[in-house]
């Protein structure tokens, strides 16, 4: 069961879940082409770093819920170690959103 479903009161509904996005982790992309070319002109023992860069890719990605309900947002992060933020709606006064060059190029795509 996940937190969401867990924390969630007698009369809140979820009205929107979000995911990670996967282009969040282009750095990891680019450490995993690095040892992509290590493994295969130097050594095939880089290759562990590969597995272990889609690992923690796949455990953030697979371990992250950012719901929004009908009373409140709601993020959680980790597996082992859980982070959680929760905030009730009327408490909300502002929001902001930092968005690099890429981002705003990716969003004129769609």
């Amino acid at each position: 069961m996940s937190y969401v479903k867990k924390a969630l009161g007698a009369d809140e509904s979820v009205v929107l879940k979000a995911k990670v996005s996967i282009l969040a982790f282009l750095g990891s992309y680019l450490a995993i082409l690095v040892f992509v070319y290590l493994t295969i002109n130097v050594s095939p023992h880089y290759i562990i770093w590969i597995v272990l860069i889609l690992f923690r890719v796949v455990i953030f990605i697979l371990t992250t819920e950012l719901v929004l309900t009908n009373k409140r947002v709601i993020a959680k992060f980790g597996f082992i170690r859980r982070n959680t933020i929760e905030v009730r709606l009327e408490k909300i006064e502002s929001i902001g959103v930092d968005q690099g060059i890429l981002g705003r190029i990716l969003i004129m795509v769609q």
